[in-house]
């Protein structure tokens, strides 16, 4: 499901990860922790091919994550397949309903508004969240806002 051999990223002449090889089997899970610095937002960014595609960094090394190479795919193809939170979600809101929020991925991914509404309606539940689909995302709690994050990550349907 993840597969990373060799794995390198410089971001100008600082290396942020060095040689880091590892496999994730679907089904598995991986908790990726470490101290402020150490790497891990930058994991995250190669998985979801933030780096190279859109954060420039000399990158060196194997990356697959549902048999796909991520780093040569388009983000929005990339999308499609991996779901990541990073750790601010409420500095990556931006509607004035958690429901918004949540369709604004599929929707942008061209499904039917059917669909849309079917994923917000399942990806709600799932966190818990279904009955605040009309508030503001700004009046959330903390815990809420970190929910909603993931809900919108869910909604998108990703492999890993």
């Amino acid at each position: 499901m993840i597969h990373v051999h060799e794995l390198t990223v410089h971001y100008a002449e600082q290396a942020a990860l060095q040689d880091v090889s590892f496999d994730v089997q679907a089904g598995e899970c991986l908790v990726v922790t470490g101290p402020s610095g150490c790497g891990k937002s930058t994991l995250a960014r190669v998985l979801t091919g933030l780096i190279p595609q859109v954060i420039p960094a000399e990158m060196e090394g194997e990356v697959e994550v549902a048999g796909l190479a991520v780093t040569h795919l388009p983000t929005a193809e990339t999308a499609q397949h991996v779901g990541v939170v990073f750790q601010n979600p409420r500095a990556h809101l931006f509607h004035l309903r958690v429901a918004d929020e949540v369709a604004f991925g599929p929707y942008n991914l061209g499904l039917a508004a059917e669909e849309v509404e079917a994923r917000v309606a399942w990806a709600l539940e799932a966190v818990g969240l279904n009955d605040l689909s009309e508030q503001n995302p700004a009046c959330l709690s903390g815990g809420q806002i970190q929910r909603l994050a993931i809900a919108s990550a869910l909604a998108m349907r990703p492999k890993v």
